[in-house]
């Protein structure tokens, strides 16, 4: 039986995405590799819909507000910690100067490890999702086409004139 099967029915693409989103970065290559060698167009499907912190920190920095605004300080510490300067820029870009502040103070003393940084970022994620299924944000969805499917060109018929 397929390892699929059960997330090929409705909403088991969200409860797949869901699944691999809460792991860590190489049981979740594992497992999308295992995805794609049974069926690589579900695969690309799954990953067009996976949130990671670098996505969500490529968007509008209001939206990624909306989601840190309701976040505790030391895991947007750690979260922008893995991620760089920039991103606490972005991170922080509406809160007050206190909130700031106490935010680059965990920064300035923190130093923590992969697994805390992941777990952050995960926590990042799960808030983002919280917030979807509020209604607070639309995280719009977009499909990785199959490199075989795209033509590298296409040709245009030539007019000849007449």
């Amino acid at each position: 039986m397929s390892i699929l099967a059960r997330f090929r029915k409705p909403g088991g693409v969200d409860n797949l995405v869901a699944l691999l989103e809460s792991c860590m970065p190489k049981k979740r290559e594992r497992l999308l590799a295992v995805i794609d060698e049974e069926d690589k167009k579900f695969g690309n499907k799954v990953k067009a819909r996976i949130l990671t912190a670098d996505k969500i920190f490529k968007w509008d920095p209001l939206l990624i507000n909306e989601v840190t605004s309701r976040m505790k300080p030391r895991t947007i510490a750690v979260c922008v910690k893995g991620l760089g300067e920039k991103a606490f820029e972005i991170a922080c870009l509406t809160m007050s100067p206190v909130q700031k502040r106490e935010i680059k103070e965990i920064l300035e003393t923190i130093n923590p490890n992969s697994a805390e940084i992941e777990s952050a970022y995960i926590m990042l994620v799960e808030e983002t999702r919280k917030a979807e299924t509020e209604g607070l944000l639309f995280i719009p969805i977009v499909e990785i086409e199959e490199p075989d499917e795209v033509p590298l060109f296409q040709e245009t018929p030539v007019k000849q004139a007449a």
